[in-house]
């Protein structure tokens, strides 16, 4: 029904709306052919956006701001309120953990709607080149690391590459005055965009064509690896989610949403002591940089006033540093990645200054992933209803969020002032790559929406080594019940008609049930305490897997 209902709002239709709500209307994107006439087109292909992301073959209509989801094409980097200029590409993201890279393999990512393959070549530290080899466009994730030179070589034709992304060989070609040449061809090279790691993440510029200034540094706090300042968790927590960049920062700047949403699983936010929130004040308006907000109450009621800073630093930070009365100062970092239309990342970190115990420290990274299964329930707590949201934004008739949504309370200003951000300084929407269809379909299964083992656990060591000793386990739960159930039986039986060796005779008949009895009754015992085991083990992996979040059934 959504997807008729999209389908049906014709482009003069959404001017007239964009011109209702106050936006100028977008420029139309040039018409072009629906996929290229010819191969040679699509391979000698060699232009790019602004950003130096591929431009394809077909233009999207322009979105009405206000909603990421809609269709949209390129729009030009805005600039910002005050006065600064703003570029999505021109930025720093993270786009991985670093602890949690393989280096013996490529690794694939997206941001922005630009696969990417992350790996590390002979000259050290890591690379990032475009996902796609020049040649045929095969995707260079599925290759593999030549051992030789540490080249990354795409198995579909064996051309390798190095760090830079330029051309270092070429099978197909015998003669090695030829091989060169064409090796050192332009349109050999893969595409590279310059990458750092640091404070655990590993970052990158999206800008292909030009490198950062200097003065350019991913937004990294000071505090995450100082003395005296804990890593909650040990780690970057990582998790893929199935709605957009948009819908996710909107989210992170609600905190009224907590005691309900996170009822019972967030400290002590509850529904029943919510509260509305005071006065919420704008330190630093919306620009290029940013903005910054403060509030000296809670959502909830607690022992005492908190002061509260949220700060968003462009593009992708919320960084919410909160201060009590006896000095600890707790900050939530959350880096929200665009990564397509209806889809981002999320990297979550939990510094505080609290000082924890050696052991709790310790404890904290070796299981890491139990905290990281508490992330997972919260996440999955608003994963569906965000995913549905999104979706009746963009197919509401009212046109962008200032018609959509009713937002009267003083709880509203954080979503009031991203989303104008959104539209002043970020151009409104995602510059996603030419040829993106920004369209989302029809909302997706819940099992698909809070999918954790494809969203989370695959790219995390420490859940797939906990989902790999629960499966050793299981399977040797399973093994000790089938073995220990008959034997037992078959002892008890025995025992019963008098036949175990070494038996006196009568013994059944006498009322005794021999030698047999306690060993029939340990191994039943036995079968029934492996069962229950592998009935918790199999509740736990589940909770790696899939574990639907119902409100109704919360109390």
């Amino acid at each position: 029904m959504l997807a008729a209902r999209m389908q049906q709002r014709a482009p003069p239709q959404q001017a007239q709306r964009r011109r209702a709500a106050g936006a100028a209307p977008a420029a139309a994107a040039p018409r072009l052919p629906a996929r290229p006439t010819h191969w040679r087109r699509a391979v000698r292909t060699a232009s790019t956006t602004d950003a130096g992301a591929p431009v394809g073959a077909t233009a999207t209509a322009p979105r009405p701001a206000g909603g990421e989801g809609a269709p949209a094409a390129a729009p030009a980097p805005a600039p910002g309120i005050g006065g600064d200029a703003f570029s999505w590409h021109r930025a720093w993201w993270p786009v991985a953990v670093e602890s949690q890279l393989d280096p013996s393999r490529p690794t694939a990512a997206m941001v922005l709607g630009v696969p990417l393959v992350i790996w590390r070549p002979a000259e050290g530290g890591w690379a990032v080149l475009e996902d796609r080899c020049p040649h045929r466009l095969a995707p260079l994730s599925e290759g593999r690391i030549e051992p030789s030179d540490s080249t990354l070589q795409c198995v579909y034709h064996g051309w390798r590459f190095d760090g830079s992304g330029a051309c270092r060989d070429i099978p197909q070609i015998e003669d090695p005055k030829a091989r060169a040449t064409a090796c050192s061809s332009g349109r050999a090279c893969a595409r590279s965009f310059p990458c750092q790691a640091k404070g655990g993440l590993l970052w990158v510029w999206m800008d292909a064509k030009s490198p950062p200034p200097p003065d350019a540094a991913p937004p990294v706090a000071e505090e995450i690896g100082r003395e005296g300042w804990t890593l909650l968790g040990g780690d970057w927590f990582m998790r893929d989610l199935e709605y957009g960049f948009d819908t996710l920062h909107e989210n992170l700047h609600d905190p009224s949403h907590i005691p309900f949403t996170h009822h019972g699983i967030m400290g002590n936010a509850r529904r029943e002591i919510a509260t509305p929130l005071g006065e919420i004040k704008t330190e630093a308006a919306p620009s290029a940089k940013g903005f910054r907000l403060w509030r000296d109450t809670a959502p909830f009621k607690i022992p005492s006033r908190m002061e509260t800073v949220n700060n968003f630093v462009a593009p992708c930070l919320n960084s919410t540093v909160q201060k009590t009365a006896t000095g600890r100062t707790f900050m939530l970092q959350f880096y929200g990645v665009p990564v397509a239309p209806g889809k981002s990342k999320l990297f979550a970190g939990f510094v505080t200054n609290a000082k924890l115990p050696p052991l709790a420290r310790k404890l904290a990274g070796a299981f890491d992933w139990v905290f990281h299964l508490g992330q997972q329930v919260v996440l999955d707590s608003d994963a569906y209803l965000l995913h549905v949201q999104e979706r009746l934004l963009q197919a509401s008739p009212a046109g962008g969020w200032r018609q959509s949504f009713y937002l009267p309370a003083t709880a509203d200003t954080g979503i009031i002032t991203f989303r104008t951000w959104m539209d002043q300084v970020g151009g409104g929407s995602i510059p996603w790559p030419l040829g993106t269809d920004a369209r989302l379909g029809p909302a997706l299964p819940r099992e698909v929406v809070m999918d954790r083992w494809a969203q989370h656990c695959r790219h995390c060591k420490s859940c797939r080594r906990a989902v790999t000793w629960i499966e050793r386990l299981r399977a040797a739960c399973t093994a000790a019940a089938a073995v220990a159930a008959p034997v037992g039986a078959f002892a008890l039986l025995a025992a019963a008609a008098g036949a175990w060796p070494g038996a006196g005779a009568g013994a059944a008949g006498a009322g005794g049930w021999g030698p047999a009895a306690p060993l029939g009754l340990a191994c039943l015992a036995l079968a029934a305490a492996a069962l229950l085991a592998r009935r918790a083990l199999q509740r736990l992996w589940s909770r790696f897997h899939f574990t639907d979040y119902v409100h109704a059934d919360v109390k």
